[in-house]
């Protein structure tokens, strides 16, 4: 559908964290490790968590600071809107 995740964490134990947490919640996205904050850099990240939504064309479109529910109605309904704008 043209729609991908990825997670990036700062924890310093790496994998050894976010594995589990991956298989408690059964995720499926990649989960990629930034020990260094080097993306944090990059991106101008000072809280966590934060959403960055990325068009096709690597533009991010939106900054969404705080934690969510992914899973509503609401948050669903606006993803498949994104989805439809190309």
């Amino acid at each position: 559908q043209g729609f991908a995740i990825l997670a990036v964490s700062t924890d310093e134990e790496g994998a050894a964290v976010t594995g589990p947490f991956r298989d408690s919640l059964g995720l499926s996205f990649t989960i990629a490790h930034d020990q260094d904050a080097v993306v944090m850099r990059m991106y101008g990240v000072r809280t966590l968590p934060v959403t960055f939504l990325v068009n096709r064309d690597g533009v991010v479109t939106h900054r969404i600071f705080g934690a969510r529910d992914w899973g509503n109605a609401e948050a669903r309904d606006g993803i498949r809107n994104l989805l439809k704008i190309r």
